[in-house]
């Protein structure tokens, strides 16, 4: 697979991620991505999700955001004793594979879809 063109691939967050988290927990907001009312431990789902992450970070050649979701991952369970959830490692997941699929142009997503945006039936190719 060649590598991804897109601007943005490579360029680092604009500020901190662990500090950006710290400053959360200082204003006592939640962070996304943490705790779950049933799995008091690891959510197994996480587990798998985390190994995904890892491996589609690597071969899209976009490992940094694993490897910053592995950092705030480990700063929050050492600070506020919180396992990952499913959501959580679904942001890097769905970005690795994403930007693979649209890079590699083997997906033609649309463009609401591509900008974050759900499909409304204006977007709709189905005729009745």
């Amino acid at each position: 697979m060649r590598p991804c063109s897109h601007p943005g691939r490579d360029r680092p967050p604009k500020s901190d991620p662990i500090e950006y988290v710290r400053k959360m927990l200082a204003e006592k907001k939640k962070v996304p991505g943490f705790g779950h009312r049933v799995y008091h431990t690891e959510d197994p789902r996480a587990t798998h999700l985390r190994v995904m992450s890892r491996d589609l970070g690597r071969s899209s050649g976009q490992p940094q955001w694993y490897e910053m979701s592995e950092k705030i991952e480990k700063f929050v369970k050492a600070e506020k004793k919180l396992n990952a959830n499913v959501d959580f490692y679904s942001a890097s997941t769905i970005t690795c594979w994403a930007s693979t699929r649209i890079c590699s142009r083997r997906c033609s997503p649309s463009p609401a879809l591509a900008a974050g945006r759900p499909m409304s039936s204006s977007n709709s190719t189905t005729t009745a």
